[in-house]
């Protein structure tokens, strides 16, 4: 199996494409979200939890971490290298 952080992953950038782009429906927007968090949160929750062990703050870092990541205007401005590496 090939190391996760270095696998492509264009259905990301799509993804996040749909998100940034404000002449999409946002009920498309939104679902979009969705499906990038539905395909990274599990990740998101095991990197976390390799160096937090108590759960809760694992599950409270992983919703900041979200937040974050989420912003359409903070996609659009820091992920610009769309070359299927959301991941790293």
């Amino acid at each position: 199996m090939q190391n996760r952080s270095i696998e492509i992953d264009t259905h990301s950038d799509s993804l996040i494409d749909i998100i940034v782009d404000e002449s999409v429906h946002p009920a498309r927007r939104s679902q979009a979200a969705k499906d990038l968090y539905d395909e990274h949160s599990g990740w998101v929750v095991r990197q976390i939890g390799r160096k937090v062990f108590d759960l809760d703050d694992v599950q409270d870092i992983a919703q900041g971490v979200w937040m974050m990541v989420l912003q359409p205007e903070k996609l659009a401005k820091d992920y610009t290298d769309r070359s299927g590496k959301f991941m790293a």
